[in-house]
């Protein structure tokens, strides 16, 4: 320009062609510079398209990825359940099926359920809410035999199948599972197992909320013939195409060559502000990808329910762990699985969306206590979480963390006005030098974590391989014991129970005994507590009843009495199912007396109450058990109706020397005789307790002194006898 300038001053250019060569020039600039910015807006705009367009898809990918994991996991939920295994296999029962797998079909979950038997035939198939009649194959097509036959074919392994597949709904993410039981050891009674299919059709609606969950404007299904530049194909998994996942990009980069591409031409000056700001807009569109990714990866990892990390986090944190132990970046390593007790009577009591509040509070208040030790914490799924800890003195601080947690759920919670009360029983495993697979540390924990539901529920147990055999034992005598039943090697026998005045037999209370081939004598407490955890005691109790009724069918005036495990009482078909045996064996339901411990009433009140009502309306009649021994409030006795109190053998075994028990009986005899109860003492071994105890208002006695339990032939020889004092070593 200053050239330009000098040569004009000097005079040699002439003024019209220095103006020309200017404007000329300045064209040329002006469009070359225009020119080159156009260029360089189109190609970073065309990036930023084909950028978001990307990172879409893979998000989009992502998502349907975590929706067939989701199914599945909601299949393996519902399928591997014991109460499932009772419902399907044998009698179906068409209630039960409806009421978890039926009308739940109108939830957000799953809108068609199939359950298909060992041929392959249907037992039952629902679609919102409603039972269909139509056949499996005319329904689901084939892709339903390719999800199957991925399935083993053995009655034990378990594994679930997931695809996607065309119904007669539409397409549908189609998920399969054996139903078999969950409590370990337990099998079930079929050589090939019965089949559980949950679907989710593929709806306008259901689609529009997943792109909702990724900013995605109309996410639509669509034919493979409709096509276009932004989709993600769904293949089935036999790999035919079922369709195009579509929707309108956002086209960031168009945005942005629209607000600056006018203006940078008008004003080459402004050129860098502008190329400035597109460099700004790009970074925050990239940080959109990046946000929407990160969601993405968020949803196929955390609970949807509490927000905690999920089993599928869990365990890469694991396999993390371990690679940095066998590192030497990490020196010790715990894992500890805790599952609630007693928080199925609080889901058959109330519902599942309390549950699924109590869930959500105590996984809340979990989460302070593993903040506080520096843990990490998950839910694996249904009433089950877990916490990992790494580095120096885990031991020590797991027990801390046990400690912590048992306390934090001693109290009763407050659920919406509903009260909930929960234990926890923790197993907590440990590795250091010789790490293990992650499996191995879950499968660990998990035994540790049913030894102390062994040992008594809401404690601690650590994981040792003495646990490992100790628990193969107890598969090996349940196994004996389902054996037992189904041979009809468990015996039944009765203890009189006698009026405390006449010294006559007024009724019996049945046992079960069990004698093992080599003649041995299995305690009651070892098998009973054996079919409690792997899921026998209600084939076990209905089976001791049924002989017990029968047996006693004879002694007219004498009623019978059998205890109810609280497992029993946690059935949500216990009432119906006790009243079917006591009615088919004849027995009359009045002459019934059913023993149940203060214990679970205490932790279960609102679920226990029900029941108990209902039972007596039914003209059964309920003993409270072991009364002296546990909690003993005049509040809950008041709250329950029981027939009978039963002092336990404990207080009668002091009440010789000791005044606090004989105090303890005559007040429990008083206030048993203003609620219009009977009272039964336990124990009784001597003339002098069972003098004692009749002069203390007791109504009738119970123990050794009048008779050991015997067979039901012992029984009717006694009857027969009519003996005015029975007195029985």
């Amino acid at each position: 320009m200053r050239v330009f300038l000098f040569l004009l001053m000097c005079g040699k250019l002439r003024r019209p062609s220095l103006i020309t060569v200017l404007a000329g020039l300045t064209v040329v600039t002006a469009v070359s510079m225009a020119y080159l910015l156009v260029y360089l807006v189109n190609g970073i705009s065309t990036g930023a398209n084909n950028l978001d367009e990307a990172k879409t898809k893979q998000a989009v990918q992502s998502l349907i990825s975590g929706a067939l994991d989701q199914s599945a996991g909601l299949t393996k939920d519902n399928a591997k359940w014991d109460d499932a295994v009772t419902a399907v296999y044998g009698k179906v029962d068409p209630q039960w099926l409806y009421d978890n797998w039926g009308s739940t079909t109108s939830d957000v979950n799953y809108d068609i359920s199939l359950v298909l038997d060992e041929a392959g035939k249907r037992v039952a198939m629902f679609s919102d809410g409603e039972v269909l009649t139509a056949e499996p194959t005319d329904f689901f097509g084939p892709g339903l035999d390719g999800l199957i036959a991925t399935l083993p074919k053995d009655a034990v392994t378990f594994a679930t199948s997931s695809g996607l597949i065309k119904t007669a709904k539409g397409q549908a993410i189609v998920s399969v599972a054996p139903i078999m039981p969950y409590a370990e050891g337990k099998t079930i009674p079929s050589a090939k197992p019965r089949l559980l299919v949950l679907g989710k059709t593929l709806t306008p609606e259901y689609v529009a909320s997943l792109g909702e969950r990724l900013l995605l404007q109309d996410l639509k299904l669509v034919p493979a013939t409709t096509a276009q530049d932004s989709f993600v194909p769904l293949h089935a998994r036999s790999g035919v195409s079922v369709g195009y996942l579509k929707w309108t990009p956002d086209r960031p980069g168009d945005k942005a060559k629209a607000a600056i591409q006018g203006p940078a031409i008008i004003a080459i000056s402004s050129m860098i502000a502008c190329m400035l700001m597109l460099t700004f807009v790009s970074q925050r569109l990239s940080a959109g990808l990046q946000k929407s990714e990160a969601k993405a990866w968020s949803t196929a990892n955390t609970d949807t329910l509490t927000s905690l990390p999920n089993r599928h986090a869990t365990v890469a944190l694991l396999q993390r762990h371990l690679s940095e132990l066998k590192l030497g970046k990490a020196r010790e390593l715990s894992v500890m699985l805790a599952d609630l007790d007693g928080f199925k009577d609080v889901n058959d009591s109330y519902g599942h969306l309390i549950g699924d509040e109590l869930l959500r509070g105590i996984g809340a208040g979990l989460a302070v206590i593993a903040e506080r030790y520096d843990a990490a914490l998950s839910r694996l799924g249904g009433d089950e979480f877990a916490f990992v800890l790494v580095g120096e003195d885990t031991r020590k601080r797991s027990k801390d963390v046990a400690e912590a947690a048992l306390k934090f759920l001693a109290e009763p919670m407050n659920i919406k006005g509903r009260i909930a009360k929960v234990g926890m029983s923790i197993g907590v495993t440990m590795v250091a030098s010789d790490p293990v697979l992650e499996s191995e540390l879950l499968r660990q924990a998990d035994v540790a974590m049913y030894a102390a539901k062994g040992f008594g529920k809401n404690q601690c147990q650590f994981y040792t391989p003495e646990l490992d055999a100790a628990r193969n034992i107890r598969i090996k005598m349940a196994e004996g014991l389902r054996d037992a039943m189904a041979k009809g090697a468990i015996q039944v026998v009765f203890q009189p129970i006698v009026d405390a005045r006449s010294r006559r037999i007024a009724g019996v209370e049945a046992l079960a005994r069990w004698q093992v081939a080599n003649g041995t004598w299995v305690p009651p407490d070892q098998f009973i507590s054996v079919a409690e955890e792997f899921g026998l005691i209600d084939d076990l109790g209905n089976h001791v009843l049924n002989i017990a009724c029968r047996e006693a069918m004879s002694w007219n005036d004498v009623y019978l009495s059998v205890n109810v495990s609280p497992l029993q009482f946690r059935n949500p078909l216990f009432v119906e199912r006790l009243t079917a045996v006591v009615d088919q064996s004849g027995f009359a339901r009045n002459r019934l007396e059913l023993e149940v411990t203060e214990g679970y009433i205490i932790e279960n009140s609102d679920r226990a109450r029900m029941i108990i009502d209902k039972l007596r309306s039914l003209s059964f009649r309920v003993a409270l058990d072991d009364f002296g021994t546990g909690y003993s409030s005049i509040g809950y006795l008041r709250k329950f109706a029981f027939d009978k109190l039963k002092i336990d053998r404990s207080i009668v075994h002091g009440m010789i020397d000791d005044t606090a028990a004989r105090s303890i009986i005559l007040a429990t005899t008083s206030l048993a005789a203003s609620m219009n109860m009977t009272v039964t003492a336990e124990g009784v071994e001597i003339e002098e307790e069972a003098k004692l105890l009749h002069l203390a208002g007791c109504q009738s006695l119970q123990g050794y002194y009048f008779g050991k339990p015997q067979s039901a032939q012992s029984i009717s020889t006694l009857l027969d006898d009519r003996q005015p004092e029975i007195r029985l070593a």
